[in-house]
């Protein structure tokens, strides 16, 4: 095995690969794909590294000697590879090379021959090797650049895709990726200690974002795309066959300095969000844990708010969806949620359901528990639901609507799995001029 490559030129690739490897936890293959090949190589290793920490993966070169990945292969040792495989029969563990210390992670390199031809890429024996790689509970993934001819069958054999960068056109006939991972905020390197260079730049993950920065104003806007969609249309359907109950704002024991500048702060104010450190939040309601709505369908996961999305129309059948934003590493990773349930057979019963429908392909999405969400407003009368939508969407807060049984509904904002999560989003709440509170979520999906 050779030194480990390199990384000056993908260490960001790198961390947003590592970053997004929850992912795949329930994956046994998947197809990397982008048109910047090197960095989806770089994220695969990302993503390979963690996964390795815990189970054997392997990285095939379907470009061809993608440097991040031959940077690991011994370069006096055997010159076949997949290509060699695929096409005269050799041995798959001839052509594995070990890439790391633990024994867990290995290289399978190109070969001698060129690899990115439909002849690889449509074999359906990468369908007998998906199914072996999760008969013993290992991973397998698959670099490729996202022109290759092939690709869209290559993808319906393995469990899912993860997209790196520009990917447009490519996997029109697949299901939505398992993540989908953009290019982040470039700088330049710093070589010394005082002075920069302009010469030199690499991407790195962009930092955490305030609530007037364009990243959050971003993430607002694609969050309530999701609302408007997929809750408010529900909301004013269901409304018109319940009765009304009084409208009970909540206000945050947490956040209760904040609630001065509440009257004073304008609704599209761009003013950045205190910095200093994130609020601690109490659950407010820990008497409720037994009937919360604990479980969720993860179904994408992004470094930006637009790549955690479904399409539009999709967006539009779905109930009780919550866009989260929760940092890693000091930057916001972007997960989609749908569903509240209070029980993972709910959750299990829906992910079937998107798998059947072919929103999600076999292998993608899974059940997480989510009991915790920020509290915006409560019994809100359900006839008034869409207009409270809309008014906090005028101050980028996006929200979703879980019924109350008595003709009202509450409005919550993201989907959590630990408390400690809902820090960032509830610091930008509080810099929007809204006031959230830390609760388990009850009520039931409209």
């Amino acid at each position: 095995m050779s030194a480990s490559p390199p990384v000056a030129a993908g260490d960001a690739w790198l961390e947003e690969g590592r970053r997004a490897a929850p992912v795949l936890d329930a994956v046994a293959s998947a197809v990397v794909v982008g048109r910047d090949a090197d960095a989806a190589a770089w994220v695969a290793l990302g993503m390979a590294r963690a996964q390795a920490d815990r189970r054997r993966v392997a990285i095939a070169d379907l470009v061809g000697e993608l440097a991040p990945l031959q940077a690991l292969v011994d370069p006096e040792s055997d010159p076949h590879g997949i290509s060699d495989s695929f096409l005269y029969g050799v041995s798959l563990n001839k052509i594995a090379h070990p890439a790391d210390a633990t024994g867990n992670l290995f290289v399978l390199p190109s070969g001698s021959e060129a690899v990115a031809v439909e002849e690889v890429f449509t074999s359906d024996r990468w369908r007998r090797l998906a199914s072996g790689f999760r008969e013993v509970g290992a991973l397998l993934l698959l670099v490729a650049h996202a022109d290759t001819p092939g690709l869209d069958t290559l993808a319906t054999m393995v469990d899912g895709s993860v997209v790196v960068g520009d990917a447009s056109g490519a996997l029109a006939d697949a299901p939505p990726p398992l993540a989908v991972i953009a290019p982040t905020r470039r700088r330049p390197v710093r070589t010394s200690t005082t002075e920069p260079t302009a010469s030199a730049a690499r991407p790195e993950p962009a930092p955490t974002a305030p609530a007037g920065d364009p990243a959050w104003r971003r993430w607002a806007v694609y969050a309530l795309l999701a609302v408007v969609l997929a809750g408010a249309l529900s909301v004013w359907l269901w409304s018109r066959s319940t009765s009304v109950h009084g409208d009970v704002p909540v206000r945050a024991d947490s956040a209760r300095s904040a609630a001065a500048r509440r009257d004073t702060t304008r609704a599209d104010s761009a003013a950045p969000a205190p910095n200093g450190p994130l609020p601690a939040l109490v659950v407010a309601n820990p008497a409720d844990s037994s009937s919360a709505v604990t479980y969720s369908v993860m179904v994408a996961a992004s470094n930006t708010p637009e790549g955690a999305l479904l399409d539009p129309r999709t967006m539009a059948t779905l109930s009780a969806t919550a866009l989260t934003p929760v940092l890693d590493d000091g930057a916001p990773w972007y997960r989609l949620f749908v569903g509240a349930f209070a029980t993972k057979a709910g959750a299990d019963s829906l992910l079937g359901a998107l798998r059947q429908r072919g929103v999600l392909g076999e292998g993608s999405g899974m059940s997480v528990r989510a009991p915790y969400a920020l509290l915006v407003a409560d019994h809100v009368p359900a006839q008034d639901a869409p207009a409270r939508v809309q008014a906090l969407a005028r101050k980028n807060v996006p929200v979703y609507p879980l019924s109350r049984g008595d003709g009202t509904v509450a409005l919550y904002a993201g989907a959590f799995e630990r408390p400690e999560q809902a820090a960032w989003l509830a610091r930008a709440l509080q810099a929007a001029g809204v006031v959230p509170t830390l609760v388990y979520r009850t009520g039931r999906s409209l």
